[in-house]
């Protein structure tokens, strides 16, 4: 049996009559998506996104174009919602492609630098034009809409496209704010000792869970992704350090009295396997792409292995006393 509907968790959006107002209204829950994201990372995709992970009235792993009204017995359901799978591929291609998008376009400038890099803007434009164009299609125009049906469509389609990107400027404004405001966490009670491969030992003054949730806490005021288990994984945390690159956060009573922590890293298949692609598919294409993939790739392995290492132990030692 799996709920997929609460009372509890309705939220009440209030409707914008003008197109600044509902700019603003997305603005402002991007910096509640940032907030939030702040104390519940795992809640919410790498772009900052929130994750929805309930399914209704489907089984299908994707529904790629109409959504499910819950209209209830003989249409007399107190709270006829509108819901949409885990998988909703509109929802994905709007509030991750649409900002990346409109970052190519925003690259133009560069072609001066390099003709070839043309391509990025195109690439970026044509996307929006053809979910544009989708939108366009799929949107109905009611019978008492104020003026013509191609003006509400047009003004529609636009707003559809200008909201992710509204969104995503509200959080990536706050998110640095949120940081700063996110859960107080207690101190690690010290000393810390640190041993032979990146393993630290600190006193068992506090049940061994709660030092793990104490863990926990540090990292996510530390800037990092950390999704706690649920009981049926062999680990306290697993921090999604980058794209390529993640790490578990093991703690375990021994010896008797100290509590060590040990972290293991590891290469996230899924995102090597796209970066392989893309690295094949540049050989193939313009070696100078190719390059530029490896470039990025390394980049992103660096970043990722200097989190799951020294910044760790710098956020664990930040708040004990280092021996």
């Amino acid at each position: 049996l799996e709920i997929a509907f609460h009372p509890a968790a309705l939220v009440w959006h209030h409707p914008r009559s003008a197109v600044k107002a509902y700019l603003r209204q997305q603005w402002g829950y991007g910096r509640s998506e940032a907030l939030v994201q702040a104390r519940h990372p795992d809640r919410f995709s790498m772009v900052g996104s929130a994750r929805w992970r309930g399914r209704i009235y489907s089984a299908a792993p994707f529904r790629a174009w109409r959504e499910r009204i819950y209209r209830g017995l003989y249409g007399a359901a107190p709270y006829q919602s509108v819901y949409r799978g885990g998988g909703e591929l509109r929802d994905i291609a709007h509030q991750l492609g649409v900002p990346l998008a409109a970052i190519a376009i925003l690259l133009t400038p560069t072609v001066f630098l390099e003709r070839t890099l043309l391509v990025v803007p195109v690439l970026g434009l044509a996307y929006l034009l053809a979910l544009g164009a989708s939108d366009f299609a799929r949107i109905k125009v009611p019978p008492k809409a104020r003026g013509s049906g191609l003006r509400f469509r047009i003004d529609l389609t636009l707003l559809n496209l200008g909201q992710p990107v509204a969104r995503a400027w509200g959080r990536a404004r706050n998110r640095a704010l949120a940081r700063r405001n996110a859960i107080a966490a207690q101190p690690i009670p010290g000393p810390i000792q640190k041993l032979p491969q990146g393993v630290l030992l600190i006193p068992e003054k506090r049940p061994r869970p709660e030092l793990a949730d104490n863990i926990v806490q540090l990292l996510r005021r530390a800037g990092m992704r950390v999704v706690p288990p649920t009981g049926w994984e062999s680990y306290d945390a697993l921090v999604m350090a980058s794209t390529l690159v993640g790490a578990e956060v093991v703690t375990s009573a021994h010896p008797p009295g100290w509590v060590q922590i040990r972290v293991h890293r590891f290469i996230r298949w899924k995102p090597a396997l796209i970066a392989a692609a893309a690295l094949i598919f540049g050989a193939f294409t313009d070696p100078r792409l190719e390059v530029a993939i490896a470039l990025a790739c390394l980049a992103n392995l660096a970043i990722g292995a200097w989190r799951t290492g020294p910044g760790v132990r710098r956020a664990l030692l930040s708040d004990g006393r280092e021996r």
